[in-house]
């Protein structure tokens, strides 16, 4: 399990290891992480994305999505981030549908207030330092 924080809001996130077990690995390689989160993506819609360092290792996708629920995490090892659904988002580029490896989802009682700030962020906020450390 992970702690995503921004300031004093934080939420748990349980990670898809047996599904996206590369890609999982990576991300948990970064932690702890101290980065900016950015409040809105330019071409996916409703989610926040953040860079991950040695994203750009991977080669090949695990559990595929081209489509982000609320809650879900992908990773875009073609464009060195991961995205944080706030609302329906579809993974996209200048170029059209994107897809992005299905690592994790947020979990526990403060889900629905996160997402509202995450919301809300892109109006009021801006981009935000966002930390990130396994909780295990």
């Amino acid at each position: 399990m992970i702690k995503i924080s921004i300031g004093d809001k934080s939420v748990f996130a349980e990670l898809f290891e047996k599904q996206s077990p590369l890609s999982t690995q990576v991300f948990k390689s970064a932690l702890p992480l101290t980065t900016k989160l950015r409040s809105h993506s330019n071409w996916s819609g409703r989610c926040s994305t953040f860079d991950l360092p040695g994203a750009g290792e991977l080669t090949a996708l695990e559990s595929a999505v081209c489509s982000l629920y609320p809650g879900y995490l992908a990773l875009r090892p073609d464009q060195g981030v991961i995205e944080i659904g706030y609302d329906a988002a579809e993974l996209r580029s200048e170029l059209g549908r994107e897809y992005g490896s299905l690592i994790g989802r947020l979990i526990g009682d403060s889900v629905d207030e996160f997402l509202a700030y995450l919301d809300a962020m892109h109006y009021t906020e801006g981009d935000q330092i966002l930390t990130i450390t396994q909780e295990d």
